[in-house]
Parts: structure tokens; sequence; C-alpha cells
């Protein structure tokens, strides 16, 4: 996908908006939570009406009704494992 400033590309989920920032990114919604992890670049996670937070490469941060949690960081492994049909 192509970047383009004028119309970004944004996941809706849950409450919260994930916003690509030039990146590969995994987005996972699972009982009523969803996690974010960063492969390449950044994203801007927001839930709520707290504040945006950058995520960059090799960290993931998730959110549900208790609001945005800190960021972790990522086991990128296993995040990509189902791009090459394998289970970890």
């Amino acid at each position: 996908m192509a970047a383009d400033s004028r119309r970004p590309f944004v996941v809706r989920a849950a409450g919260g908006t994930v916003q690509a920032l030039g990146t590969r990114f995994n987005v996972k919604y699972v009982d009523d939570v969803v996690t974010t992890a960063v492969n390449r670049h950044a994203v801007l996670v927001q839930a709520g009406s707290a504040p945006g937070r950058q995520i960059d490469h090799g960290w993931q941060i998730s959110y549900g009704s208790d609001g945005l949690g800190e960021p972790l960081p990522a086991n990128l492994e296993t995040i990509e494992a189902w791009r090459r049909d394998r289970l970890v």
C-alpha cells in the first residue's frame, strides 16, 4: 500500500484506532481486547479519550474497556508466523 498523507490508513476496533505511519503491523481483537504489534516503522494508537501513543518497531500495546495499556516488547517471530502458515 502506498503512503498517502491525505488518506491515512486507519484501523478502527473496539472504540480505538490504529493509524499506520509508513509501517507494517498486526492488529488482533480477542475477548474485547485489541493488541497492536509493530513489525516495521511505527503506528499511532488511540483508545477512548486518552491521547494517542506512537508505538515503534518491536513493540506492542493493548487496549480495551479499561483504556490503553503500557507498551511491551513484541515477540515478532510468533506474531509473523501466521504469514508463513506456521503455528507457534
